[in-house]
């Protein structure tokens, strides 16, 4: 299977959009982060969010001006997604690790915020959103960092490409794949992409009143890539 079981993400769907809202790991962390890196004017254009789970990143692209069309393998958490979500943003269930129901050069902006990491063949995904995207077209992703995942997996071989599983509290058990660094960016560079920002990022200064043991761990170990890249024009 190129991808991670969607019925994993049904059984754990409402906790997940229940919970993540006020999770700080995101709110002060991964979302002001993936947000930096694009443009506050998106009037004209056209946006994919490529694993939008509950719709919480299709919501600021709509916010931004963007013509917004999401997608997600989980029927759970596209339901939370339209319901959260204004009518002008189309919602479909589309499978990340299978081609990409859109004709070529269609988007202006492709954002994927931590879903990649469950797709196993970053070849073919990286193809697609090059292939989505218009020339001149900007690609947002966010993903697991390598150092956080040897740290916490321990890998026997880190050079290889496998599935990992981890207990999300209070949400459930989650399953994806974990790969070396030069196996998330070469893909993206053989699809003809180029990269224009590498971020590792750092949390908010508001985040050390709220949970301080955090910050200081996401201030001192990378938790999140975020990768900006774009297709020549």
């Amino acid at each position: 299977m190129n991808s991670i079981d969607p019925a994993a993400y049904d059984a754990i769907g409402d906790a997940y959009a229940t919970r993540l809202e006020a999770t700080p790991v995101h709110t002060h962390y991964a979302r002001p982060a993936t947000l930096a890196l694009i443009p506050d004017d998106l009037a004209g254009q056209r946006a994919l969010d490529a694993g939008c789970g509950d719709g919480w990143y299709a919501r600021q692209l709509a916010a931004r001006g963007a013509s917004v069309t999401a997608i997600d393998a989980s029927e759970a958490m596209l339901a939370h997604a339209r319901e959260r979500s204004p009518a002008s943003i189309e919602f479909h269930r589309a499978d990340l690790g299978s081609p990409l129901p859109f004709e070529d050069a269609t988007f202006d902006l492709v954002l994927s915020a931590l879903a990649i990491h469950y797709v196993r063949d970053y070849r073919a995904l990286f193809a697609e959103f090059a292939r989505v995207l218009r020339r001149g077209g900007r690609l947002v992703v966010s993903t697991h960092h390598v150092v956080s995942e040897v740290e916490v997996q321990k890998p026997a071989d880190y050079f290889t490409t496998e599935t990992f599983e981890d207990e999300w509290p209070a949400i459930g058990k989650v399953r994806y794949w974990r790969r070396p660094l030069s196996e998330v960016l070469q893909p993206m560079l053989d699809a003809g992409l180029y990269l224009t920002r590498v971020v590792e990022p750092q949390p908010l200064a508001s985040l050390q009143a709220i949970d301080a043991k955090l910050h200081d761990v996401l201030a001192t170990r990378p938790l999140f890539l975020l990768l900006a890249a774009e297709k020549p024009r």
